[in-house]
This record gives structure tokens, C-alpha cells and sequence, in this order.
């Protein structure tokens, strides 16, 4: 019962919450729409009022306009008539109309009043040929006039203008005169200075004796370019003014520097084309010049400054500097020998033939040549072949681990022919610079399948000896690993370095971990004359590795090996100038490159 009427009580407190929600809504909506109503009223009585005023503004404004419009009509209308009553009145008009009815009385012959048969007409059309000629003679005359004030200003300026391109463009020079007499024409004092330091070089052994006027004169003057003078011959008038013995004679000039003169200039020709000789022989279809620029010039020299032929022989014969030897010390090589040299290893080679398979403590290499004082420079073009290599295709393959490669198919090189030019400086190469090649066989690449299996998902228990634990390197992208610890040393020397160099050398210093660049096993572990103690590992596929020049084994044949393990270390044994590791990648036998495996870092 008590539970019936606490909900009958509950209804009754909705139904009044309902009742007051309704009243508000009713009072809101009556709100709104009173507002709504207001500004719709407001909204339309602007408008209206707007759209009227916009109405009377274009009735003014259409007025305003049609009455500025009018009056500048009126306004346009009397300049006219006022620019007409001007033009009018000019002198130009007045004499118009004048010409105008003098032409007229040409044609119109004035009647007497009673000329019978003539009603109403005082002028008949007739012809006077005597007038015409005088109204041609005098309006011609008027007209040439006119023409002539214009025409003469204008060409009065064109001749003015004329007379100073003609005076500007004579050729101005100055008329030198020493000691008295016209030496020549210049176009700049610095020329006769150049003579005059000129021919204070061709006196190497005497004074120059001054004439009585040594003071130079310059004049302006108009001479033809042919009769210009340069500094030498400039100098040879100098040195006729002097006091001096001279003679005539034939000068050797190195880079503008006098060298002494002869009086035999064919024989002096004839020693500085012998010293191309040798090279004419050792290139016959080379251009061969000398370094430095040379001039036989004929002119007067002092006689104090003329020597024998062989003398001049003796200088030009003589050398600038002279050669260099280094001596080969302990651990050297010859890429550090020319590096700290500062000289490339193919110059360190062609200096030294041999050296890349010989080189011993004490040994004595030649690191430049004697320069002689003037240098002679041959231009080589030859045309070789050579081969293209051709590149290696790698495809992966997870069925394999990262030690397998197969070759699937062989590569084979192409052929290109090469047109280079090659510059000889005293029998130096000194530039190489490939003009045009032509492929004449395109190379063939080479496909490889190799493993892609990661290393750590293959178990190496059985592999690793208890006595040998695992170090090494981190691995490149295509899962082989630097093969040196500690810093990981330099490459000392890459692939083909030198003729018969089949892999890379590592400098570093001696007892340096060497590790295995892959998992394989030990064939060959061994002492052997110029691979000192070296070490084989073969990792399947047909690629091997090999470790030269060790200090100390710690493998043996047939024994398993995994990548990274430590199998020996670096030494200097067997043929080293120095301690490395020289390591090689060999695949079915044929060299590889090992950068392509093991990078250079």
C-alpha cells in the first residue's frame, strides 16, 4: 500500500516538472519569433530606403553627367573656333592665302563692267603662261629658301660631326728623340722604357755610356702604324746613341731573359734543335717543344756581350736542380715511399723499374731526376686497347648461407680502343689526358648466386676450438668482415697496385689479430718463401681466401674455422718491406678484388 502511493506521489511531481518545461518553451518560441519580426522590419525599411536613395543618386548622377558633357562640348567648340581664328592669322596662313589668289589670277582674267555678251560675270578662265612662270619663279624661290634654313644647320652638323670622327680616329703617336735625333715612333712611354731596360740586360759585362742628351723628348704627332717601333728595335737605336762598342749579332732569349749573342745565330738555331733530338727519336710522330719560351732575335749588342757558342752550350746545357735518391729504410713500401715523397707510385715506377718486387733495407730510390735549365716538353698522342671488366651480378638466395657463392654464368671482359695523349717533360711523364674512346666488344656481366643466410642462424659449435675463441670485426653488407683488429689499419696498397699484385695490403703493426673474413676450413697453413707464413681458408663455392706475410699461426690444415675467429697475426715475413697483411679473394682460381667483399674502410 505504502509502496503504490510513494509511486502515485513520484507521477504527480513529473507531470507538474512537464507542465513548467512546456510554459518556457511557449514563452521562448513567442520570443523569438517577436525578435524575428522586429528585424525583418528594420532589414526592409533599410532596404527600402537604400534602393530609393540609390534611385535619386542616378537621376543626379545622369544629369551631373549630361551637364559636364555639355559643357565641355561648348567648351571644345570655342577653342576650336579660337584655334581656327588663330591658325588664321599666321604669317604661314596669310602667305597661303596670298599664294592662294596670286594662283587664282592665273586662271581668271578680270572684264570690263560693259563687256557686252557678259551678263552678270566680271571674270572669264584663261590662261597666262608669263604669270605662271613669275608665280613658279617666285614661290620656287620661297620654297628653296625655306628648305636651305632647315637643310644647312642639319648638314652644318653632319660635317661637324664628320671632321671630328676623321680627327679622332688619325693615329696619334709620340715621336721619340734621343740624343738628337728621331728614334722612332711609340704609342705609350712605357715602350721606350721596356727598350731602355732592354738594353741594360744586353750589357752583362760593360756600362752603358750615355750620349750627351740621354733625356728622352716625346712629341704628339700623326704617323701610320707601319712606322711604329717596338722595344727592341727601340732598344738597338739606344744602344747606336751609346758611346759603346757594338756589333751585330744574334741574341738567345730564355722567357725574355738575355742569355748572351753570337755572331753565329745558324750554329745557335742549330744547338737548340739538337736538344730535341732525342726525343724526336724516342717519339717520332710526337710535337716536341721546349718548356720555356725561347727567341733568337737579331739586333746590335754591346761586343763585351757576344761569347762563344760553346758557352752558350755550356749554360743551356747546365741543370737547375739536381736528382734526389731516398734510401729505404725498414717497413717501407712504395706507396708510402711516395707519399711521403710527395710524388704519385706511377712516377715512384717508371723512376724505378722493378721496385714493386724488389726492394730492400738500404736501397737506394731515385725520386727525381736531374733538371736541366731548359727542359724539353713532347706531346704523344697513342692509340691501345684495352679490356672493359665486366661487373658481377649478385642474387641472393636464402636456401644457401652467407658463405656460398655459385657462378652461375662467367663473365667476360669487353674491349675498348683508347686514343690518349701523353706529355714527356724531360723524359717524364707528366700528364695522361684521354682524348676519345670506342667500345669495340661489350663486356659481359657475370651472375652469382650467393648465400643470404644470416651467420648466426647456423650453429658453429663444432667448429669453434675451446683454445681459439671468437673476436673480429664487424660484417659488410654482404656478411664478410674486416680481417684486422685493433685500429683495422690502412690500405697500403689496393688490387693490381703494382704489376703482379693480386690482392690488398693492410699496414698495421705486427703481432695484429688477423680474422678469418668467413666461416670455412683450413687447407693450407704453412711457411713458403715470398708468402712468408700464410694461411688458406676455403669457404665453399669455389672462393678461398688467402693471409700472407703472418708473424704467428694459430690454425692448422683441416681445421674448421668460423668468420670472425682469430687464425693468425699480422707480420713482416717472407717477402714485406714493412709489417701488413696482404689477404686475396679467389674464386675457381681467379683473383677477385677484395674491396668488392671486405670494402677499404
Amino acid at each position: 500500500m505504502s509502496s503504490l502511493s510513494q509511486t502515485n506521489a513520484t507521477d504527480g511531481h513529473s507531470d507538474d516538472s512537464s507542465n513548467q518545461n512546456s510554459s518556457v518553451s511557449v514563452w521562448l518560441g513567442q520570443l523569438w519569433t517577436t525578435v524575428s519580426q522586429f528585424f525583418f522590419h528594420i532589414s526592409f525599411e533599410t532596404g527600402a530606403f537604400l534602393l530609393n536613395l540609390l534611385i535619386r543618386m542616378q537621376s543626379h548622377i545622369l544629369d551631373s553627367a549630361l551637364l559636364f558633357g555639355k559643357r565641355m562640348e561648348e567648351k571644345a567648340r570655342y577653342w576650336l573656333v579660337k584655334t581656327r581664328a588663330s591658325l588664321r592669322e599666321t604669317g604661314f596662313a596669310v602667305s597661303f592665302r596670298r599664294m592662294r589668289e596670286e594662283y587664282r589670277a592665273i586662271w581668271w582674267k578680270p572684264l570690263p563692267t560693259d563687256a557686252p555678251g557678259i551678263a552678270g560675270e566680271t571674270k572669264v578662265k584663261t590662261f597666262r603662261p608669263g604669270a605662271a612662270a613669275l608665280f613658279s619663279l617666285k614661290y620656287l624661290w620661297k620654297l628653296t629658301a625655306t628648305i636651305l634654313n632647315y637643310v644647312c644647320p642639319v648638314m652644318a652638323i653632319g660635317v661637324l660631326i664628320g671632321t671630328i670622327r676623321y680627327f679622332t680616329s688619325l693615329p696619334f703617336v709620340l715621336s721619340v728623340e734621343y740624343d738628337g735625333k728621331n728614334i722612332g715612333y711609340i704609342t705609350d712611354e712605357r715602350i721606350f722604357d721596356d727598350a731602355k731596360q732592354m738594353m741594360r740586360d744586353r750589357m752583362i759585362y760593360e756600362e752603358y755610356q750615355q750620349p750627351l742628351d740621354a733625356v728622352p723628348k716625346f712629341t704628339l704627332c700623326v704617323a701610320d702604324n707601319q712606322e711604329l717601333s717596338d722595344s727592341f728595335t727601340l732598344a738597338d737605336q739606344i744602344i747606336q746613341a751609346s758611346g759603346n762598342e757594338i756589333i751585330q749579332a744574334d741574341g738567345l732569349y730564355i722567357d725574355d731573359d738575355f742569355i748572351g749573342a753570337t755572331t753565329d745565330g745558324q750554329s745557335m738555331m742549330m744547338l737548340l734543335e739538337s736538344l730535341k733530338e732525342p726525343y724526336l727519336e724516342e717519339y717520332p710522330d710526337a710535337k716536341v717543344e721546349f718548356t720555356s719560351k725561347i727567341k733568337v732575335r737579331q739586333g746590335l749588342y754591346p761586343v763585351s756581350s757576344v761569347v762563344e757558342l760553346n758557352n752558350i752550350e755550356e749554360y743551356i746545357s747546365s741543370e737547375v736542380e739536381g736528382e734526389k735518391i731516398y734510401i729505404a729504410q725498414a717497413g717501407d713500401a712504395p706507396i708510402t715511399i711516395a707519399r711521403s715523397n710527395g710524388i704519385s707510385l706511377a712516377s715512384l715506377r717508371e723512376l724505378n723499374p722493378g721496385i714493386d718486387t724488389k726492394l730492400l733495407i738500404g736501397q737506394e730510390v731515385l725520386i727525381s731526376k736531374s733538371v736541366p735549365l731548359l727542359g724539353v716538353k713532347a706531346t704523344y698522342t697513342k692509340t691501345y686497347t684495352e679490356e672493359i671488366p665486366f661487373k658481377i651480378n649478385k642474387t641472393p638466395d636464402s636456401k644457401y648461407y652467407s658463405s656460398y657463392s655459385k657462378v652461375v654464368s662467367t663473365g667476360e671482359n669487353g674491349l675498348r680502343e683508347v686514343e690518349e695523349e701523353v706529355v714527356y717533360i724531360n723524359g717524364m711523364v707528366s700528364e695522361r689526358n684521354v682524348i676519345s674512346t670506342e667500345t669495340l666488344v661489350e663486356p659481359v656481366d657475370q651472375e652469382v648466386i650467393v648465400g643470404a643466410m644470416t651467420a648466426s642462424s647456423r650453429s658453429y659449435s663444432s667448429y669453434i676450438s675451446p683454445s681459439t675463441p671468437l673476436s673480429g670485426g664487424s660484417a659488410v653488407s654482404n656478411g664478410y668482415i674486416w680481417p684486422v683488429g685493433g685500429s683495422g689499419g690502412y690500405v697500403s696498397c689496393g688490387l693490381y697496385g703494382y704489376w703482379g699484385h693480386t690482392g690488398m695490403d693492410i699496414a698495421t703493426s705486427t703481432g695484429t689479430p688477423i680474422y678469418a673474413v668467413a666461416s670455412g676450413t683450413v687447407v693450407v697453413a704453412q711457411q713458403r718463401g715470398g708468402y712468408g707464413k700464410y694461411i688458406v681458408i676455403d669457404h665453399g663455392g669455389g672462393l678461398q681466401t688467402w693471409y700472407l706475410h703472418s708473424s704467428a699461426l694459430y690454425v692448422t690444415p683441416g681445421q674448421k674455422v668460423n668468420q670472425g675467429q682469430t687464425i693468425a697475426a699480422v707480420g713482416q715475413t717472407g717477402n714485406a718491406t714493412g709489417p701488413h697483411l696482404h689477404i686475396e679473394f679467389r674464386s675457381y682460381g681467379s683473383v677477385k678484388n677484395p674491396a668488392n667483399y671486405i670494402g677499404t674502410r
